[in-house]
């Protein structure tokens, strides 16, 4: 009766989430198309090209699948005698089989095609046009690759190539099978290739540069020789199939694991997923990946200690730390532990990862699914995480993106190709979008990819173990060739960790915001050509560090304080002038100073007029009302007292009460908690901490009044103070002595974490008479609601004793029965188990208990605070399960009794405390109290009717001014109300009886000029906020600097000029003309930059500041030179922001809008190319090209915020000096021109 369904439902829940797709690796089901390097086809929609007009193929075939590859599909080919060797986009596997096994692969309904692997599959294109060209007749040697299917025979095969009049150079057994080199005339080319074991011919090439193509496609080089950026300081996380190998590393990452989990510390629920207990690499994607983000090429040649890595195969952060995730299990494309809690990305940060790097997904059409919502959610919640996604290898069709690629939080990436013409048409086109790569829009519509990067043929690090098969190529056994939006991922996690050092160490951002270090990356993503400035094939284009790292950045906000529905915030930026000379560009931004050192501002509080108490007791105003299912006691027959005529007048009893064991025979129960003993032995077990058990000696009046109410009996038990049968007291509990079997339930809450500072148990007494020796038994255990056994009776050893006697049970929980029952809802249960056959065993429970470190009840009220009027729900845990808990206004008593509520079996309560819109301000205290007079205290804060108010005199002042600050309507006596300046904690107001508050900052001589916005928040959570200004007066002349002296056309010249009058425009002139006015700020300080055009004619310029009749000159020189830079002339801005989770059965995914417009001298421009606002994207860009002169106004507007979540944080950044011209990025970056305005932090 005790076995248990946990197998079974373990079972059930492996097969209920299986992702469809684990990798991004693998290919959509909607893209047919074999990739290889000598032709790309569809077999079904190119019969033509699938034809099997060679005969060579056999033993090795090409088994295309249906969709993306399922580790049982494989399983299914391997149970026919198939043995799988390699793998090749999309969706197909090189399997070696009999002649007489095709058919029956063919017909498995996973299987969409087989076809031989023939000759013409083997050889490198750029080979057989050479052979082409000359033919049979070919006699020159020259140097080739040849490759063996693993478990060919490597003297074979050279025995066979000298024969032909080849040279034998190198041979190798590798686990990826032999390998040669050798020099051979092109003539032996068609017999070689027929010869089944050979999988790869090619020319040899000595090893150059090859995965600097892609690292110079997306500027990496230029920022580790002009910048001197490597991802130092950074740590970036890597969820994949593996990292190989453990305890072996390849020197590539020597030194920068920080930690690596492997599959059995990442799905603790999958036997397979525990089963491996090691993080090494069995498929070989992992290992390529983590070497692409930050592998630092020691085994091809860099120089690490040089910060030497050009002439490397090094990854794009070469000096940055690694976390690693390993997933899979088994060597195939499957990501099979992947858990349901998110740990695939929480585990990353944890360790400290503020960047994410995740190369797998699964196909759902652009769907939003489960993993979608759990990056939202985590990154949501850790707004300092930027988590980069896969898009997906299920192109070209739309909307083929994957998940978790579809949340919008992540950077999804898409893959363009690289610069290896050499490799054929997959990669000869920079400029392209890769055909796999999947496509946007996701299914509700919103813009994906957000960038791509080079994603065909790049070449990393190589897992040691990892079969040939999971490689597009090998160059040799330490790098290998692999492509997909898997390859271009971590090529932009290794650019992120750049861009954040950059952030860290230029900008001074030590922790940035992911959508400030997201929206950094699209703004600085060249556009490809043909392509919209958002585009649902390359996003926002492809990321690049020239761009990103050298524009000229005008705004750049982490807004992390946030916005509510209706909130706006704006930025000008004025063109000064654009024309022959370049474009002149003024930056004002309307938001506040940074507060640089703690001593600039110092506040002091006046003394609020406190009431002697802020508790308010006195009834009224209050009441309360259980929510449905808490509204009434649990619907339970009491087990009644035995009667002089014992049980044979009664029925059984019509509790629902589950079944010990689900009713299953209980053939490994044991009778070790057993030991002959009575009344007079002491149960050591009532000195632990708590009794869990009320009522458990079944003793009046408690148990009359109390606990008869929580006890839940099935079959006839019955409480009797038969002397005969009473162990202790006056009332022992009888089960048994009828036909039918009896069962006693106690429900029981066990906490979160079961303390081990003392031990934990059962124990009890029971007398047995009557026994029916082998056929009745009485039992204990304890169960779930669903009657599985728990604990220390898990999964089928209940404790049961079939002997006559007075027997005292007494059960110690070990480590692991702790472990187990923490945080259970479970019922302590005795009960009979016999065979309804006379003699009826009859057996006599007393003195139960339960000792553990049971946790104090709790109360919670939501919200916290309200003005008159609100709706409160107070909610509560570990009171008595099922029993009354009563709700009161301070101290319970007949006055301040509020009402009655019951707890669920899991000890849990939730009412809802209404107040009149008559009540008074202030706070209330309110205390549940539990059938056991355990009670729990909380606090009810109702709040003035009226928001808040702030203000200041005055308003503005210069550097040394006291700003004198008065407040209403805040929490009345609150003495704990923040206040902050700029989003930086300054110190605590206090408020009187009537809400009012009044305190001072003083600022200092040296505090900076500009806006500082002061906000006071009370215990409510209720806040107002004002601004004050720091001004300062034009003292001397005003001056002027220039920064760079001179430059080649092309150069951006930075002016900053002082001791102007503040607020007041400027009038620039350039050669005498007058080119346009720029705004002097608050200190008498203006700051624009003039961007040369590359045609700018080569001179000695001088530039004029007049402001009346103050005014201040400087010269700057255009010099001759070849190789300008060639930039932008116009304004970029974009705005990101991380959104909450959305529902699953929404159809739209966007939790908060904001919305992004600029207007100009031209009117207003709207971001992502539209002609109204943006209502789906969390990312939006605008271009302007060549702006006229005149004001910009930037605006983020919040059109929708859900305050379920609270405020909107965002980040924007508005650049100039950018080159958005696919192909032309040659902008050479130095610390010397690279000029940028002061962060904003609020």
């Amino acid at each position: 009766m005790l076995k248990s369904l946990l197998t079974l439902l373990a079972l059930c829940l492996l097969f209920f989430f299986a992702p469809a797709a684990a990798s991004a690796q693998t290919p959509a089901p909607a893209d047919g198309v074999i990739y290889l390097q000598a032709g790309a086809f569809d077999p079904l929609a190119q019969p033509d090209a699938a034809a099997v007009d060679e005969a060579f193929g056999a033993p090795y075939y090409l088994v295309q699948f249906i969709g993306p590859v399922e580790a049982y599909w494989l399983e299914q080919v391997q149970a026919l005698g198939g043995e799988v060797v390699g793998y090749v986009p999309n969706d197909t596997h090189i399997v070696r089989l009999a002649a007489n096994t095709v058919a029956a692969v063919e017909s498995l309904p996973a299987v969409r095609w087989v076809g031989p692997f023939r000759p013409t599959y083997k050889i490198a294109p750029e080979l057989s046009a050479a052979y082409a060209t000359v033919g049979a007749a070919a006699g020159a040697l020259v140097d080739l690759t040849v490759r063996a299917f693993p478990g060919e025979s490597a003297p074979a095969l050279a025995e066979s190539i000298v024969a032909q009049g080849g040279v034998l150079m190198e041979a190798a057994n590798t686990s990826l099978g032999p390998v040669l080199r050798v020099q051979a005339p092109l003539s032996i080319l068609p017999t070689l290739a027929q010869r089944a074991g050979v999988s790869w011919i090619e020319r040899f090439v000595p090893p150059t540069l090859t995965n600097a193509e892609g690292r110079k496609l997306m500027g990496v080089e230029s920022a580790w020789e002009s910048f001197g950026y490597y991802g130092a300081g950074q740590i970036v996380a890597i969820s994949d199939s593996g990292l190989s190998v453990q305890d072996a590393l390849s020197p590539d990452f020597a030194g920068r694991l920080v930690r690596a989990f492997a599959p059995s510390e990442m799905n603790l629920s999958s036997a397979q997923c525990r089963a491996k207990t090691t993080y090494t690499d069995l498929n070989g994607h992992g290992t390529h990946v983590a070497g692409s983000v930050l592998g630092n090429g020691t085994r091809s040649g860099s120089n690490a200690a040089a910060h030497s890595y050009t002439a490397s195969h090094a990854g794009a952060a070469p000096e940055a730390q690694l976390v690693f995730m390993a997933l899979n299990t088994d060597g195939s494309t499957g990501i099979q532990c992947i858990d349901l809690n998110g740990d695939f990305i929480a585990k990353g940060y944890q360790q400290g990862a503020r960047i994410s790097s995740n190369s797998w997904g699964a196909n759902t059409s652009g769907g939003y699914n489960l993993l979608s919502s759990l990056v939202d959610d985590y990154t949501w919640r850790n707004k300092d995480y930027l988590v980069i996604f896969s898009a997906g290898n299920a192109g070209p069709g739309v909307q083929t993106i994957g998940a978790p690629g579809t949340a919008k939080n992540a950077l999804t990436v898409g893959a363009s190709e690289n610069n290896r013409p050499d490799q054929g048409a997959e990669s000869d086109d920079p400029n392209s979008v890769a055909g796999f790569s999947s496509r946007g829009p996701t299914a509700d519509g919103r813009i994906k990819p957000d960038v791509v990067a080079p994603g065909t043929w790049i070449l990393s690090v190589r897992a040691a173990q990892a079969p040939d098969s999971s490689f597009w190529g090998n160059f040799n056994q330490d790098y290998a060739y692999m492509g997909g939006t898997s390859m271009a991922t971590p090529l932009t996690g290794g650019a992120a960790a750049i861009v954040r050092e950059w952030l860290n160490k230029t900008r001074g951002i030590v922790t940035p915001s992911a959508a400030l270090l997201k929206a950094v990356l699209v703004n600085g993503a060249t556009q490809l050509p043909g392509e919209s400035v958002a585009s649902n094939n390359s996003g926002y284009g492809r990321v690049d560090l020239k761009n990103t790292l050298n524009a000229h950045y005008v705004i750049m906000d982490d807004h992390v304080q946030g916005l509510q529905t209706g909130d706006v915030v704006s930025y000008t930026v004025q063109v000064v002038a654009n024309g022959a000379q370049g474009l002149l560009m003024s930056a004002h931004q309307s938001t506040a100073s940074t507060v640089q050192a703690a001593d600039m501002l110092q506040m002091t509080t006046d003394a609020a007029s406190v009431t002697a108490s802020a508790a308010i007791t006195t009834p009224g105003g209050l009441r309360a009302a259980p929510l449905p299912g808490f509204d009434q006691a649990r619907p339970l027959t009491r087990i009644p007292d035995a009667g002089a005529e014992g049980k044979t007048t009664l029925a059984p009893l019509p509790n629902q009460a589950p079944v010990p064991g689900r009713g299953a025979a209980a053939p490994h129960a044991t009778t070790q908690g057993f030991r002959p003993g009575g009344a007079g032995q002491a149960l050591t077990v009532q000195s632990y901490l708590h009794n869990m058990v009320g009522g458990g000696d079944f003793e009046d009046p408690e148990w009359t009044d109390i606990w008869s109410y929580v006890w839940l009996g099935s079959g006839i038990p019955m409480r009797t103070s038969n002397p005969d049968h009473v162990i202790t007291g006056h009332y022992s509990m009888w089960l048994g002595g009828a036909p039918l079997n009896d069962a006693i339930f106690y429900p029981v809450q066990f906490p979160d974490t079961i303390d081990s500072a003392q031990d934990s148990g059962i124990a009890f007494h029971v007398r047995i008479i009557d026994q029916d020796v082998g056929f009745d038994y009485f039992c204990i255990a304890l169960i779930d609601a669903s009657g599985n056994l728990l604990g220390p009776y898990a999964p089928d050893n209940p404790e049961c004793i079939d002997l006559n006697g007075d027997w005292t049970y007494s059960l110690t929980f070990t480590a692991a029965d702790r472990a187990a029952l923490a945080g259970q809802t479970a019922y302590l249960v005795a009960f009979t188990d016999g065979d309804a056959v006379a003699p009826h065993m009859s057996a006599f429970v007393d003195d139960i208990v339960l000792d553990i470190d049971l946790p104090t009840p709790t109360a919670t009220i939501t919200p916290a605070a309200g003005p008159p009027g609100t709706t409160f729900l107070l909610t509560g845990k570990y009171n008595i399960p099922y029993g009354w808990v009563d709700i009161c206004q301070g101290a319970c008593t007949f006055d301040s009794y509020l009402g009655t509520v019951y707890a669920d079996a899991a000890g849990d309560i939730a009412v809802f405390l209404y107040t009149e819109a008559t009540i008074a301000p202030g706070s209330y205290p309110i205390r549940t109290s539990d059938l056991a007079d355990r009670t729990a205290d909380s606090e009810l804060v109702i709040s003035a009717a009226a928001e808040p108010t702030l203000s200041v005199t005055p308003a503005s002042g210069p550097a040394g001014t006291a700003f004198h600050f008065t407040g209403s309507d805040f929490l009345p006596n609150d003495q704990t109300i923040a206040v902050t300046v700029n989003g930086q904690t300054l110190g605590n107001a206090g408020s009187d009886a009537s809400g009012a508050i009044t305190f001072t900052i003083n600022t200092a001589t040296n505090t900076p000029a500009g806006n500082y916005t002061v906000q006071a928040t009370d215990r409510a959570g209720r806040s107002a906020t004002t601004q004050f200004s720091v001004t300062a007066v034009a003292v001397g002349e005003p001056t002027l600097t220039v920064t760079p002296a001179s430059g080649p056309p092309g150069t951006t010249f930075t002016f900053e000029g002082g001791n102007f009058a503040a607020n007041t425009p400027a009038t620039v002139r350039l050669d005498g003309q007058t080119v346009g006015e720029v705004n002097i700020d608050a200190s008498g300080n203006v700051r624009f930059t003039l961007t040369t055009n590359a045609q700018t004619a080569p001179a000695q310029y001088t530039l004029t500041l007049v402001q009346g009749s103050r005014q201040a000159s400087i010269q700057y020189e255009v010099t001759a030179g070849s190789g300008a830079p060639i930039s932008g002339q116009g304004l970029y801005v974009t705005l990101t922001w991380s959104d909450p989770p959305a529902q699953a059965a929404a159809s739209q995914t966007l939790v908060n809008d904001l919305d992004l417009f600029v207007d100009g001298p031209g009117g207003r421009t709207f971001a992502n190319g539209g002609n109204a606002a943006d209502r789906k994207n969390t990312v939006e860009a605008i271009r302007l090209e060549n702006p006229a002169a005149g004001s910009y106004v930037i605006t983020v507007r919040a059109e929708r915020v859900n305050t379920t979540f609270g405020v909107q944080p965002f980040a924007l950044v508005a650049t100039s000096k950018q080159n958005f011209s696919a192909g032309q990025n040659n902008v050479t970056l130095s610390q010397s021109n690279a000029i940028y305005l002061p962060t904003v932090t609020r």
